[in-house]
C-alpha cells in the first residue's frame, strides 16, 4: 500500500509539472502574439490539472480581447471555481458580463464581490457603477461612484449621468465639469453639460455647451470619413494632412504626428506638411523631433522668419540657448518689424544674463506693438 500511495503520489506530481510547462509555454507564446499557440498550451494545461486557475484566467483574457465573451465567460467563471478569492477573475467576468453580454445582474454580483473584498478597486467601482446605471438604480450608482471619484477622475463622466437621472442637476455638472477640464474633447460631456443647464435655466451656458457639442460630432464625423478614405486610398499626402489639422483640433497630439508623417513621406517636399508635423511635435513636447523638421526647412527656406523662429524656440525648450539666441538674431535681420521675434531675444537674453541686449529686445518690441 505504501509503495502504491508513493507511485501514485509521483504522477501527481509528474501531471502536475507538466500542466506548468504547458502553462509558461502559454505565458511564452502570448508574449510573442501567438495566439492560437497560447491558447492550445493553456488549455492542454488545464486538462491535465482542472484546478490551475491562473491558466483558466488566461484563457479568459484572451477570449476578451478577442471578444468572445461566452468563451471568456467559461473561463473566468472556472478560474474563481478553482480558486474563489480570485478577485482579478471575477472582475474581468463581471466585465464580460456587462460590456460583452449586457448581463447586468450578473455582473453586479461579481463586481460587488470584488468591492467588499478591495474597497479601492477603483475599476470596479466604475463598472459597478455603470451596472446600476443599466438597471435603472441612479441612487445605487451615485453611492458607489462618489467614493471613487477623487482618485479617479474619469469616473465623474458615469458619475454624472448617475447624477443627472436623480435630478441632480447641479451635482451633474459639477461632474461634467471635471471631465471636460482633463478631456476637452469629450462629446457626450459637452451634450449632457448643455442638457443640464437649458434645465437650471442658464441657456447662454447651454447654448456655449451645444455649439461645442455640434462642433465636436462634427470633427469626429470628418475624421471617421478620412480614415474610411485613407482605409482604401493611402497615399493621398493632403487628406493625411487635413486628418492631422483635425486631430490638432482636438488636441490629439500623437495622432496628428502620425498623420503629418504619412503626409510628409507620400508628399515630402510640401513644405506646409513638415510645418505642421513640427508643430505637433512642440505641441507633444518632442522639441528634438521638432528641431529636426525646423532644421530641413531653414535649409530650404533660408529667408523665412516663420521657420527660424520656430527653430529658435524648439532649441530654446531643449535650454540650447546660445544656438536659439542665434536663430533669434537672424530672424531679426531677416524682418526688423517682426514683434514676435524681439520678444523672444527678450525672454532668451533675460535667461542668459544678457541683460542689455534683453532691455534692448523689449523696448524695440514695445515700440513695434
Amino acid at each position: 500500500m505504501v509503495i502504491l500511495f508513493l507511485i501514485a503520489s509521483l504522477i501527481v506530481g509528474t501531471t502536475k509539472n507538466q500542466a506548468a510547462v504547458d502553462y509558461d509555454a502559454g505565458l511564452r507564446a502570448a508574449s510573442h502574439q501567438q495566439i492560437s499557440l497560447a491558447i492550445e498550451h493553456f488549455q492542454q494545461a488545464v486538462q491535465i490539472d482542472p484546478d490551475l486557475s491562473d491558466a483558466h484566467f488566461r484563457l479568459g483574457l484572451i477570449f476578451t480581447n478577442h471578444e468572445q465573451w461566452r468563451r471568456a465567460i467559461q473561463s473566468f467563471g472556472k478560474a474563481i471555481m478553482a480558486d474563489p478569492n480570485y478577485l482579478e477573475a471575477r472582475y474581468r467576468l463581471g466585465e464580460a458580463y456587462l460590456v460583452g453580454t449586457a448581463q447586468a445582474v450578473e455582473a453586479a454580483e461579481q463586481l460587488k464581490s470584488v468591492i467588499a473584498a478591495d474597497p479601492n478597486h477603483l475599476a470596479a467601482r466604475q463598472l459597478l457603477g455603470q451596472a446600476h446605471l443599466r438597471l435603472h438604480q441612479p441612487e445605487l450608482a451615485v453611492a458607489i461612484l462618489e467614493k471613487a471619484q477623487s482618485a479617479d477622475p474619469t469616473i465623474n463622466y458615469d458619475l454624472g449621468l448617475a447624477r443627472y437621472r436623480t435630478a441632480d442637476l447641479q451635482g451633474a455638472v459639477d461632474s461634467f465639469q471635471q471631465v471636460v477640464s482633463v478631456q476637452p474633447n469629450h462629446v457626450q460631456a459637452h451634450f449632457h453639460l448643455a442638457q443640464c443647464y437649458r434645465q437650471l435655466g442658464q441657456g447662454q451656458k447651454s447654448k456655449q455647451s451645444l455649439h461645442t457639442f455640434e462642433l465636436l460630432r462634427q470633427q469626429a464625423d470628418q475624421i471617421a470619413n478620412l480614415q474610411q478614405y485613407l482605409a482604401v486610398d493611402s497615399s493621398n499626402a493632403r487628406a493625411w494632412a487635413q486628418l492631422g489639422r483635425l486631430f490638432l483640433r482636438q488636441e490629439a497630439w500623437t495622432e496628428a504626428i502620425s498623420a503629418f508623417q504619412n503626409g510628409v513621406t507620400h508628399q515630402p517636399t510640401e513644405a506646409s506638411f513638415c510645418e505642421q508635423l513640427g508643430y505637433a511635435y512642440m505641441k507633444n513636447q518632442d522639441y528634438s523631433s521638432a528641431q529636426l523638421i525646423f532644421q530641413e526647412l531653414t535649409q530650404r527656406y533660408p529667408q523665412s522668419v516663420e521657420y527660424r523662429n520656430s527653430l529658435g524656440i524648439s532649441l530654446a525648450m531643449q535650454n540650447l540657448l546660445p544656438e536659439a539666441i542665434s536663430q533669434f538674431e537672424t530672424a531679426r535681420q531677416l524682418d526688423p518689424t517682426d514683434p514676435q521675434i524681439h520678444f523672444n531675444l527678450y525672454r532668451f537674453y533675460q535667461k542668459t544674463g544678457g541683460r542689455r541686449r534683453a532691455q534692448q529686445a523689449f523696448q524695440r518690441y514695445q515700440q513695434l506693438q
